[in-house]
Order: C-alpha cells, then structure tokens, then sequence
C-alpha cells in the first residue's frame, strides 16, 4: 500500500514542473521532480519514471 501525490504547477519559462511524492505504508518514500515543456507525452514519461521507480523500491532485495 501506498499513497501518492503528483502535481503539475507553471513555471516562470511557460514550462512546466512536475512533482511526485510517494509515501509506502511499511515507512519511507521517494520523491521525484522535473521541469518540461507542457505536453501529455511529458507527463507520461514523468509517470512512467515515477512507476519505475516505485517498482524499483518494491521489489525484493534479492532481485535488486
């Protein structure tokens, strides 16, 4: 179980910065950050980014 929170908010430049923190039930998180030109194929590589890491973070020890 975990709990996330992304955001999208202007930059100065007319791009974009994306935010992500991820909280894990058992303790700890991650937080990832990026500033991009605004468009739906940033925000997905930004979440697929996100998703990997997270994955990276789950998986068991012996696999790392």
């Amino acid at each position: 179980m975990l709990t996330a929170d992304l955001r999208a908010t202007a930059a100065a430049s007319g791009r974009v910065v994306l935010t992500a923190r991820v909280t894990f039930a058992g303790g700890g998180g991650l937080a990832l950050q990026t500033e991009e030109e605004p468009s739906v194929a940033a925000m997905e590589h930004f979440v697929d980014r996100l998703g990997r890491a997270v994955a990276r973070r789950l998986a068991p020890q012996e696999r790392r």
